[in-house]
């Protein structure tokens, strides 16, 4: 009885370490898992003066993230809040919060800059469609922003 005994203890304990492993893992990917939703090919930006909490907020808000804690801790682990380099983000493929973190804290803007000659007297609308035919330059509605 006690052989058994012991084996059922044992069995038990890598049961439940098991379950625990499984259960972190989970917990982990569905966390650091861009969003279904995620605004692929959208520009995020990033104004000089924004806190943390306010670029996270926009971030969740706009299903760029799943996790406020999880981004901000991952922020504060790459360099801290006051780290984050303003400017505009190209979000040209769907990246979890920890690669996110990285580009906002390292400044990996994926945008590439390119010569455009806007004919003079043209109004907005008009040089946004003719922008809008360029292939090096990323379109985005006026409405669609962060």
């Amino acid at each position: 009885m006690d052989k058994n005994n012991l084996k059922t203890k044992f069995l038990s304990k890598k049961i439940i370490v098991l379950v625990v492993i499984i259960t972190i893992f989970i917990f982990y990917i569905s966390f650091n898992l861009p969003p279904k939703d995620f605004p692929l090919n959208q520009v995020l930006i990033v104004e000089s003066g924004q806190s943390l909490q306010q670029i996270t907020d926009s971030l969740y808000e706009n299903h760029v993230i799943r996790s406020p804690f999880f981004f901000r801790t991952y922020v504060i682990i790459l360099g801290g809040e006051k780290r984050v380099i303003a400017g505009d983000y190209l979000l040209d493929q769907k990246i979890g919060p920890a690669d996110l973190a990285y580009r906002l804290v390292r400044g990996k803007f994926h945008l590439e800059p390119f010569k455009a000659t806007i004919p003079e007297g043209w109004n907005i609308f008009q040089t946004g469609d003719y922008l809008k035919e360029e292939p090096d330059c990323v379109y985005q509605p006026l409405t669609a922003g962060f």
